[in-house]
């Protein structure tokens, strides 16, 4: 329980320093916070990537942040409810082979609730 409030703290202050940071530095924290030990900021950080990608635009959205993505699924991310948005946001920003990759892995993931996402995704 210690942790956890401990990580709910964390959340508390991550959600603090991005509402009073401008556009520029907040993308660069998010992009930093995809690997924070706190789910909750990493599910923040990826349902917001779509707006990081708008500002990166396509070319470093392909060459930076899908091997990013692509870094984080193969590492040690197993949180199913992150892997689930990752799976949903990921069509959104970019269409790309890179792209067709990261959803391939994620298909392949034990969480039915990750396949699933993944599966309706590429069929929209």
């Amino acid at each position: 329980k210690e942790e956890d409030i401990k990580l709910d703290e964390d959340y508390g202050l991550f959600l603090e320093n991005i509402q009073s940071s401008d556009a520029l530095e907040r993308i660069a924290i998010i992009v930093d916070e995809l690997k924070n030990e706190n789910h909750n900021i990493r599910l923040y950080c990826i349902k917001n990537l779509k707006d990081v990608s708008d500002i990166l635009g396509v070319k470093r959205t392909e060459e930076e942040l899908i091997p990013l993505l692509f870094e984080i699924i193969n590492g040690k991310e197993d949180n199913e409810e992150v892997l689930t948005a990752i799976a949903e946001v990921l069509p959104n920003i970019s269409r790309s082979v890179n792209t067709l990759r990261v959803l391939e892995i994620l298909a392949g993931n034990d969480g039915e609730m990750v396949r699933e996402t993944v599966i309706e995704k590429i069929n929209e």
